[in-house]
């Protein structure tokens, strides 16, 4: 069975990205809110430090932090 993926969307929708660390449980009840709000979120797992920079280097492309 594959995935469903929407496509066009009726309502607009805020895009979010969250940093979080391994043990997030703020990060997954964050992400929880905002889907339930209608937003759409992409959690960035930090493992180390240089996980940390890349995500941050990615200049103006960077995600939102939470």
């Amino acid at each position: 069975m594959s995935p469903v993926i929407e496509a066009q969307f009726y309502t607009p929708r805020l895009p979010v990205n969250i940093v979080a660390l391994p043990n997030g449980y703020e990060a997954q009840a964050m992400r929880a809110l905002i889907e339930m709000l209608g937003g759409v979120v992409t959690i960035h797992w930090i493992g180390t430090p240089g996980d940390f920079l890349k995500v941050l280097g990615q200049g103006e492309t960077a995600p939102v932090t939470c």
